[in-house]
């Protein structure tokens, strides 16, 4: 069972790519707020940058592609089953184990977990 939702209420905010930086938000009252990934990106990832040199920079991107690919579909399938909607089959490996990583998530991640503030 989803949790329930406690929806508040919505802030509508812009948001756009800023070249060199990445996606911020712009609050009605003008207030700028990068994303979440723009924070985490602007950290140095020093082991990342080693296997990025171990592997070499076309199956590196071919490794990240691939788990991007699989995070986007569990975090995709996992928002849709919270919101209390269907999502879609997958239709390659890489999605089969996102939905994979979904249902596990569902099965042993949500116990405890009974309000989700939107």
């Amino acid at each position: 069972m989803a949790p329930k939702l406690a929806l508040l209420d919505p802030i509508d905010l812009d948001n756009e790519i800023v070249e060199g930086f990445g996606r911020i938000y712009v609050a009605p009252d003008g207030t700028i707020l990068p994303s979440v990934t723009t924070i985490l990106g602007s950290f140095p990832k020093p082991a990342l940058e080693r296997w990025r040199e171990r592997l070499g920079e076309e199956e590196a991107n071919r490794q990240s592609k691939y788990a991007t690919d699989i995070g986007t579909f569990m975090h995709d399938t996992l928002e849709h089953w919270i919101q209390g909607k269907q999502y879609r089959d997958p239709e390659t490996v890489e999605e089969r184990i996102g939905l994979q990583m979904a249902r596990a998530m569902k099965q042993r991640g949500w116990t405890g977990i009974d309000e989700i503030h939107l």
